[in-house]
């Protein structure tokens, strides 16, 4: 009976590998849809983002050696996955769709989950250690974070005040009949 669940596991461990992975491409990069197209983070947030942000919320995923032997394949594939949908920083003004407000969000978010530790994902960094981010990199991440919000804020306002003064009548002048 040992030897029949052992030739088993092993037919199934072998048999896994067989199993379609998706997801470990890399869409073409373009520029004009990147972050840096809207934003222009400093060197130490760049670092920040290159070091612990890209690998998996971007298309330019390094994908290691062990992506590609299952069950990691599948798991790895489902968390990049994922983390493209929540905030892909290569399509950066196509998922925010050019809003000012969509990207605040995507920012406040981001500030947010590197605070209480839910990213770079434990699971990640334990492979990962470099890109752990100590506490002055996540006071410097989350210090960008809101004063592109605030910039983002100001220019959601200017374009309210740019297109109430082009509605605006002056009630003083009536029109000429």
């Amino acid at each position: 009976m040992k030897n029949f669940l052992l030739v088993c596991a092993m037919v199934l461990g072998v048999g896994i590998q067989f199993l379609p992975v998706g997801g470990q491409l890399n869409p073409q990069v373009e520029r004009a849809h990147t972050i840096e197209s809207r934003m222009e983070p400093p060197a130490h947030v760049q670092q920040i983002l290159n070091r612990s942000c890209k690998n998996c919320h971007s298309d330019a995923t390094v994908w290691p050696w062990y992506s590609r032997i299952a069950p990691m394949s599948l798991l790895i594939g489902k968390d990049v996955f994922n983390a493209r949908k929540t905030m892909n920083l290569s399509k950066w003004s196509v998922q925010a769709g050019l809003s000012e407000r969509s990207e605040m969000g995507l920012l406040t978010a981001a500030c947010a989950d590197v605070q209480t530790d839910r990213m770079p994902l434990p699971r990640y960094t334990m492979l990962h250690p470099e890109a752990k981010l100590s506490a002055e990199e996540k006071k410097a991440f989350c210090t960008w974070t809101a004063q592109e919000s605030k910039r983002l804020a100001k220019q959601i306002r200017e374009k309210a005040a740019s297109a109430h003064s082009t509605t605006n009548v002056d009630p003083t002048k009536s029109p000429s009949l």
